[in-house]
């Protein structure tokens, strides 16, 4: 049972982000938690946003359990993800700007820091298409199993994304190269990966495999395809190395103009 908490404000980017929760635990594989938070800047009464909660939930036949806290947004919203949920759903407003995010520009630091996977929605409230970049080494199970649940809920196609990262020497970037469709088979870097989704969710996996520097490569694949989701793990790493990884997560977030998933 996968565990989601949704923050909601009231407003239309929030109402997004709660009803893509809500798709997400409609077949009853997971439960969501909306989280309200009292703040004095906020317009909106904590009353309104419960009736409106608990109408979206009614939409979709499940229950909602619903929350209020006082304090910053962000530093709640921190604290109460940290509590065993295993997702975080936040709206967004804009479609560049991390600095719009209806929880405020602190929330840059709660995407750029949090260790829960967080989901970052943005114009759609449906799934139909998902690009997920996933890193050349071990993927984490936990991360399979989230991914597998959405798919699963939304009836959602999967492309299965791998970069080979090309350096940048003396300011020069070079072309990407042709574009690669990989083959899913157990042989490929992806098809252990793709065979074993395709085990749980009966759902067909594609396999694309590109060269170029990962952010661009990333944004250019999300561009061409069509996506409505694109999720983005990065292998662990440690020091100096880890510090790139969480910047490619916060800029493929800030850049995206489709939802992002971010893998934690």
């Amino acid at each position: 049972m996968i565990k989601i908490l949704a923050a909601t404000g009231g407003s239309r980017h929030a109402e997004r982000a709660l009803r893509l929760s809500c798709r997400l635990a409609a077949n009853k594989l997971a439960n969501v938690t909306a989280l309200t938070v009292d703040n004095p800047n906020e317009a909106i009464p904590l009353g309104k946003i419960g009736t409106i909660t608990k109408s979206i939930a009614q939409e979709f036949d499940i229950t909602v359990a619903i929350q209020h806290a006082s304090g910053q947004p962000d530093q709640v919203i921190r604290e109460k993800s940290l509590l065993g949920y295993d997702l975080l759903v936040i709206g967004a407003r804009g479609l560049r700007s991390m600095q719009d995010f209806f929880l405020g520009r602190n929330a840059i630091r709660l995407v750029k820091n949090l260790p829960v996977s967080i989901l970052v929605v943005r114009r759609q409230e449906t799934i139909r298409r998902i690009l997920w970049r996933v890193p050349r080494g071990p993927i984490d199970d936990r991360h399979t199993q989230l991914m597998c649940q959405i798919i699963t809920t939304m009836k959602a196609e999967l492309t299965l994304l791998i970069v080979r990262p090309r350096a940048i020497l003396f300011g020069h970037r070079e072309d990407y190269g042709p574009n690669e469709t990989e083959q899913c088979n157990s042989n490929s870097l992806l098809g252990p990966l793709s065979l074993k989704i395709e085990e749980i969710t009966g759902i067909r996996v594609n396999c694309r495999k590109r060269t170029g520097i990962p952010e661009e490569v990333i944004l250019d694949e999300a561009a061409i395809g069509d996506y409505d989701l694109v999720a983005v793990s990065v292998q662990p790493r440690r020091e100096l190395g880890k510090l790139f990884a969480e910047n490619l997560r916060y800029r493929v977030a800030r850049n995206m103009p489709v939802s992002v998933l971010l893998l934690n």
